[in-house]
């Protein structure tokens, strides 16, 4: 009897943990997706008008090579944080909603 409530109680705080961590995991994408968002919104301000993104009208990008290589800076840290974000992933955390 003590055996089964000691294994209860350890399964629940396992559940409990295993929900602590995707909730942490989500957090973390939804702030990567609203960083992304909000960053290229205001680095493509005519992309954001046309998809409603408020706050850009009547401005334009100015292409350039350092405009494409501050992009390429910005992708490649957007994808390191992801990366970071799904190696903390677990059977729990891989579950799709």
């Amino acid at each position: 009897m003590n055996a089964a409530r000691i294994f209860g109680l350890t399964a629940a705080l396992a559940l409990a943990s295993g929900a602590a961590r995707a909730q942490v995991a989500h957090q973390q994408l939804v702030s990567l997706a609203q960083d992304m968002i909000y960053t290229t919104a205001a680095v493509y301000p005519m992309s954001a008008t046309f998809l409603g993104i408020p706050g850009h009208d009547g401005e334009l990008e100015a292409p350039s090579e350092a405009f494409r290589a501050a992009q390429v800076q910005r992708l490649n840290e957007w994808r390191e944080r992801l990366e970071r974000i799904a190696a903390g992933f677990d059977a729990q955390t891989s579950l799709v909603d």
